[in-house]
């Protein structure tokens, strides 16, 4: 074997160990990305479960009589009481059905937040409602939110 066919079998060899070096980075790199995946997705369901345990915990404490005040003295200026009916904004009837207590958490603290992120449904309501944004209730708790939204249920319930 001549000198350059030594050369150009050592070049092949050279070449195969760069793409051997390359697919096992590439496994390595996978590997990460799915372990990666693996913990992103095992925090997500920790944290839908502590959002289902609080949700819970709100809902059997909640109290619709301090609900229906809060919800007069917040939402009323615009939501009218007979939840069936619209005012300046859209009725509430069967609102926790349309949505999730988490996304109505969001909506009544910063209505205008979650039109600028791009929330779909968020964007939908505001435009069927005129592009005009709700207020922001920053002010109101969890606790209170909870106890219009089981207002809202209780009322639904009576009035149907």
């Amino acid at each position: 074997m001549s000198g350059t066919e030594i050369q150009e079998r050592l070049k092949k060899i050279d070449l195969n160990q760069n793409r051997v070096n390359s697919i096992q980075k590439d496994l390595k790199y996978q590997a990460k990305l799915f372990a990666e995946e693996k913990r992103q997705k095992a925090l997500m369901e920790e944290q839908l479960f502590i959002e289902q345990l609080y949700q819970t915990i709100y809902r059997c404490c909640a109290d619709p009589q301090q609900g229906e005040v809060l919800f007069k003295a917040n939402c009323n200026r615009c939501h009218s009481t007979n939840l069936k009916l619209d005012g300046t904004g859209p009725a509430l009837f069967n609102v926790t059905k349309r949505r999730s207590r988490k996304w109505l958490y969001g909506w009544i603290k910063n209505s205008a937040k979650m039109i600028e992120q791009g929330d779909p449904y968020a964007i939908q309501v505001w435009e069927e409602n005129g592009k005009g944004a709700m207020s922001a209730m920053p002010h109101l708790t969890i606790e209170n939110m909870e106890d219009i939204l089981t207002w809202i249920d209780q009322w639904k319930e009576q009035n149907e």
